[in-house]
């Protein structure tokens, strides 16, 4: 990488941390699926809508958590960062990065606040690039030392402390 400062080896992948978690919930949608047809292959009980739509639904939900799971990645390649989950994936070029931020999502009181390493364009053809670390993606050493050489927008904009976000998912 022809980034300044730049520690981190070409072609490095980072993944998520939650294909075993992914799994039990599969386990656990499949046994739920199993548990709404359980009495309609053994007994006289008719399936009805409620059956069909229960269960397809957590199987749905526990498929669409484990793609999500296989195909989340954070890839550095020689010239560029690019982030890719299920829905699409963001690729900012390392000569386009601007700078970097952090902030912490806050979704109540009770829950683990949510770190964000967040990758500033210099140019509009690009995306920001935002990437929620809780408890989420395997970084090493050498990803933060990259990261941290890369200029401080926070610090040039006069914010001393990581912001903080309010989440109102809690309030769903």
């Amino acid at each position: 990488m022809d980034h300044p400062g730049s520690s981190v080896p070409v072609l490095r992948v980072y993944r998520l941390h939650s294909h075993v978690w992914n799994t039990i919930f599969c386990g656990w949608a499949l046994l739920m699926a199993a548990g709404h047809w359980w009495s309609v292959l053994f007994a006289a009980k008719k399936p009805t809508l409620a059956d069909y739509l229960f269960s397809s639904a957590y199987v749905a939900i526990a498929s669409i958590s484990t793609v999500q799971s296989l195909r989340s990645f954070v890839h550095l390649s020689k010239d560029s960062i690019e982030v890719s989950h299920v829905w699409g994936s963001k690729v900012l070029p390392f000569d386009k990065i601007k700078g970097r931020r952090r902030y912490t999502e806050k979704a109540d009181p009770y829950s683990t606040p949510a770190q964000h390493l967040v990758l500033e364009s210099s140019d509009e053809q690009f995306p920001r690039i935002d990437i929620k670390v809780k408890d989420s993606y395997r970084f090493d050493e050498s990803f933060y030392n990259w990261f941290n050489s890369l200029p401080d927008l926070d610090k040039m904009d006069g914010i001393e402390e990581p912001r903080s976000k309010y989440s109102n998912f809690s309030l769903i």
